[in-house]
This record gives structure tokens, sequence and C-alpha cells, in this order.
């Protein structure tokens, strides 16, 4: 039962929001992190939770990948846009597999997101490179 519980505690959720204290956490599990941006003070609760049931399908078909929410509204977010080459984008939806980066084209819509995590795992797609 003891080891049965610390598995569950230290469990990473189905999809999560990345903050300063647990980047460190995921980035240990060694698996591609899909992470879509969005700045939460611009878009509401509501939406964020749309956003949220999007990535919560993705992630039940892509174990292999760990979704996360990021706010770039916050300071220490505050270049990812920069560093993803999404800057100007108001949502935006990439998976960050060092060394390799690879930045969805398209509106994050479900299906959209879907099928990136496709052609990201078949390596169909170009990485983007700054």
């Amino acid at each position: 039962l003891l080891c049965s519980w610390i598995l569950l505690a230290s469990a990473l959720p189905l999809v999560g929001e990345l903050t300063e204290q647990n980047v460190a956490e995921y980035q240990q599990q060694q698996k591609p992190i899909g992470k879509l941006f969005m700045n939460f003070a611009q878009f509401g609760q509501d939406r964020v939770k749309r956003y949220e049931r999007r990535l919560i399908d993705a992630a039940r078909q892509f174990p292999s990948i760990l979704f996360v929410i990021v706010d770039f509204g916050i300071q220490f977010w505050s270049q990812e846009p920069v560093r993803f080459g999404i800057v100007g984008r108001k949502v935006a939806f990439v998976i960050d597999s060092p060394p390799l980066k690879f930045v969805l084209p398209l509106k994050p819509t479900a299906r959209n997101i879907t099928q990136f995590c496709t052609n990201v795992s078949q390596r169909t797609v170009e990485p983007f490179y700054k």
C-alpha cells in the first residue's frame, strides 16, 4: 500500500499547469512536453477550461507526451513565445522535445492538436529552428 501511495503522490496530472515551481518535475520525466501557451488574464477561466479539455482528449491518446498549459502572462514564462517563434499569437501549441521543438502552425483545436501529435510522433513534421 505504501508503494502505491508514493506512486500516486508523485504522478503528474493528465494535463497540468506548468509553473516555476513544477517545471523541474516535468523535465525530469524525460518525455516530450506538449505546451499550450496562452495568457490566462486575456482569456478568462472559461476559455482556459475549454482549451484544457482539448488537451485532455489528446493526452489520453498520447501517453508518451506530457501535456501542460503555460500562462505566458506570468513574468517567468514571458520569453517562451520568443523561444518558440510564437510572438504575437494569443494561443499556441508546441511540443518541446529537447533538443527539438515543434510548433503547431494552426489554431490549437482538438483535431489539430491530435493530428499534430501524430505527425510529431511519426516524425513527419519538421522541427522549429530559431
